[in-house]
């Protein structure tokens, strides 16, 4: 049989580790001396103007061959552009980096 044969501590134990130092930084952001300053802030009355640039690298004529078609679409990704730069943003900062998988946008 196992018997034990140390005596049970009474003192406390001693501290060996120094306590670690914690200080606490107050930050404020300044947008004017970041990397962000140069960043454009996104106006909403630019979208009409984003939306031609994207259709125009769009290949909406393969897809939809008629053009009443095709130019009712055009307008509702007119109307909704904003939205959907959004949508495309987030899930684009959500994405597995540096492809957005099909799976995303379903």
């Amino acid at each position: 049989m196992y018997s034990c044969s140390v005596t049970s501590r009474e003192e406390d134990i001693p501290i060996c580790a120094k306590e670690a130092l914690t200080k606490k930084v107050e930050r404020e952001f300044n947008n004017q001396k970041s990397v962000f300053s140069r960043w454009l802030v996104d106006d909403p009355s630019k979208n009409l103007e984003m939306t031609i640039i994207d259709l125009g690298y769009c290949k909406l004529h393969k897809m939809i061959k008629d053009d009443e078609d095709r130019d009712n679409v055009a307008k509702v990704i007119a109307k909704y552009y904003g939205q959907l730069k959004h949508i495309f943003t987030y899930l684009a900062a959500k994405s597995a980096w540096p492809a957005m998988t099909n799976q995303e946008y379903s």
